[in-house]
Parts: structure tokens; sequence; C-alpha cells
């Protein structure tokens, strides 16, 4: 099942739970340093991605730009710590981005259940969707519930990592078990195949060719030679004749 787990979608569900734990906790505290907190995960989840690539298989690597990614994300965090005061005020939408963005990542999921056939995969879509919309509130501000907005933050964070952590889980468990049965099908198929073909006998070098020669009929044509037939010149036969005749 583990092999099978998108480890990313993993490492980012704790990172969710982490962060919006500290959230609710300590909502003020984290206000005044919350710009080096998310510069400082932007450059460790950038340079997670660099590392990716350098030890992916090379067939894989060919279609990835992980290598990029990573150096990008790692000059936007130290951009973020850097300019932290104009970052500062940005705050609640950036992290309601990331409310959105684990929305559209369950999405996702649900749109692989659905290619393997799964029949749940719309609980998936429904939870990225209830994501979608609460980032999207906190972004506008919308909710007036009289709670500290980066404590609403943290709830979203939460929940985000929640059903990412159930998503990878049981997506990764419905994914092995496809496998399984689909190996466990083209078995039966290669075994039935193998039995409808002739096993040749020991010796058997193949089908026998009989090759149709027509007949040679021999025909003993006489020659003169053979019967020793004299033949008479028309000459000899007239002297005779006449030798007759005279007597």
């Amino acid at each position: 099942m583990f092999k099978n787990m998108k480890w990313n979608a993993l490492l980012m569900a704790i990172s969710y739970i982490a962060a919006g734990s500290f959230l609710c906790m300590y909502p003020n505290t984290l206000k005044n340093i919350i710009c080096d907190i998310i510069g400082i995960s932007v450059i460790v989840i950038g340079t997670i991605h660099i590392i990716k690539y350098l030890i992916m298989d090379i067939r894989q690597a060919l279609y990835r730009d992980d290598f990029v990614e990573g150096i990008i994300m790692i000059f936007i965090g130290v951009l973020i710590i850097y300019e932290k005061k104009t970052f500062t005020e940005l705050v609640p939408s950036l992290l309601s981005i990331y409310i959105i963005i684990g929305g559209f990542s369950l999405i996702q999921d649900s749109i692989d259940a659905s290619r393997l056939g799964f029949k749940t995969s719309w609980i998936y879509a429904l939870f990225g969707i209830i994501s979608i919309i609460f980032g999207l509130l906190i972004m506008f501000d919308v909710l007036k519930l009289g709670i500290p907005q980066f404590q609403l933050i943290g709830g979203g964070f939460i929940y985000c990592g929640v059903t990412s952590l159930f998503s990878s889980i049981h997506l990764s468990n419905r994914i092995s078990k496809y496998i399984k049965d689909k190996e466990r099908i083209e078995k039966l198929e290669r075994e039935a195949k193998e039995e409808k073909e002739p096993t040749p006998l020991p010796g058997d070098t193949g089908p026998i060719v009989l090759e149709n020669k027509p007949h040679e009929a021999t025909m003993n044509i006489p020659t003169y030679e053979e019967e020793n037939i004299e033949l008479k010149l028309p000459e000899e036969e007239s002297s005779e004749s006449e030798g007759e005749e005279n007597v």
C-alpha cells in the first residue's frame, strides 16, 4: 500500500495539520512571525523538490520540472522573509490560497479515483469543494463570526490536512487493490492462452509435409535395332520379280 502512496500529499497533509494547530493555539504570536514561518516552509519545500529530482529515476525525471519548481520556491521563500513588512498584510490571502490549493488537490484525487473505476470518488470532490469555498470566504473576509482571522485560517488548514491525509491513505489502499486485481486477471488470461496452445511432443520437429510427385510413365518403344528387322530396298524387290518371269 505504501509504495503507491503520494508521499508529497502525505507530507503536505501533515504540514497543514501542524500549521493549523499552531495558528489556532497562538494566533497573536504567529501573526508577528508568520512571514518567517511561511518563508522557511517554502524554502524547505523547494529544497525537497530539488532533492527528489536528483534522486529520481531518470525515466521519471525526463517529464518533470521538480528542479525548476524547487529553485523558484526557494527564491519566493527568501523574498517573503526579506520583505516581511509588505507580506504581513497579504498573509491572510496567501494562507487562504493554500487552503484553496488543498481543495483542488482533493478534486484531482477524485478524478484519479473516478478513472480507476471507484464508485466513492465523489467523496474526494466533496471534500475539495468545501475546502475551496472555505478558502474563498477567508480570502474576501466574508465570515464575521467574532473569531480571529488567523484562527479561522488555522481551522481551514486542519481541515485540509485531515481530508488530504484521509484521501492519501484511502486512495493508496484502493490503488494497491486495483493493481493486485489487474495483475491477477492478466495472469489468468496468460494461463488460459497457454492452455489453448498445443504442447509439442519430445522429438517433434513439426508437421510432416507430403510432396505429391507425378508418376513417371515409361514406354518401351521398340527400335529397328532391337527387332532386327531387315529393310528391303525397292530395287532388290524388282530384280527378283523379273527373274521369276524369265524362268
